[in-house]
C-alpha cells in the first residue's frame, strides 16, 4: 500500500508538462528577398506519454498560418483566390506548403524540420507593399530548439512587419 501511495505522488508531481518547440531562421521570400521567419507549436504530455500536439504555426511577421496534419503529412491549405499554385494545382483550396520529413507533429523527436512552399501570393494592385510569403520550389531549413513552458496559452511574440 505505501509503495502504490508513492507512485501516486510521483505520478501527481510529474502531471502535465508542456513543451514550446521553435525555430527562427531567415530565408528567402517570393520577392527574393531575405525574411524573417519563426516555426513554432506547443506539445503536451501527461504522466509521460504523449497527448498530442497542435497545429504548426509559421509566422511570417505580417501574418501567421497554420501548417496541420493531414493524417499522412503536415500541410499548409491556403485559399485559391488569395494564391497561386506553382505545382499545377487547382481548385477552391490549395496545398501551398508542406513538411518533407516528418509525417504527424506528434511524430517529431529532435533535429530540423523542412518545409517546401509550392504557393506564390497574388499579388493586389492596391495593397500598399507587396504581400510575401516562403520563396517557392526551395526547401527552408528550420533548426528546433525546445522550451519548458508553464501552460498551452503561451504564444511567442510576433515577429515584426516588414
Amino acid at each position: 500500500m505505501k509503495k502504490m501511495l508513492i507512485i501516486i505522488s510521483l505520478l501527481l508531481i510529474q502531471g502535465c508538462t508542456h513543451t514550446l518547440y521553435q525555430s527562427d531562421i531567415m530565408s528567402k521570400n517570393n520577392l527574393d528577398q531575405e525574411q524573417a521567419y519563426r516555426l513554432w507549436w506547443i506539445k503536451t504530455s501527461v504522466f509521460s506519454s504523449d497527448k498530442g500536439s497542435g497545429s504548426m504555426k509559421l509566422d511570417m511577421g505580417c501574418s501567421r498560418k497554420d501548417l496541420t496534419d493531414s493524417g499522412e503529412e503536415i500541410v499548409m491549405i491556403l485559399p485559391a483566390d488569395q494564391y497561386t499554385s506553382t505545382s499545377g494545382q487547382s481548385g477552391p483550396k490549395l496545398n501551398c506548403a508542406k513538411v518533407t520529413n516528418l509525417d504527424q507533429i506528434k511524430n517529431y523527436k529532435q533535429g530540423e524540420i523542412a518545409i517546401v512552399s509550392s504557393c506564390e501570393p497574388k499579388q493586389d494592385d492596391f495593397s500598399l507593399s507587396p504581400i510575401t510569403f516562403l520563396r517557392a520550389n526551395t526547401t527552408h531549413h528550420f533548426p528546433v530548439t525546445k522550451t519548458d513552458i508553464e501552460d498551452t496559452s503561451y504564444s511567442p511574440q510576433p515577429l515584426p512587419c516588414q
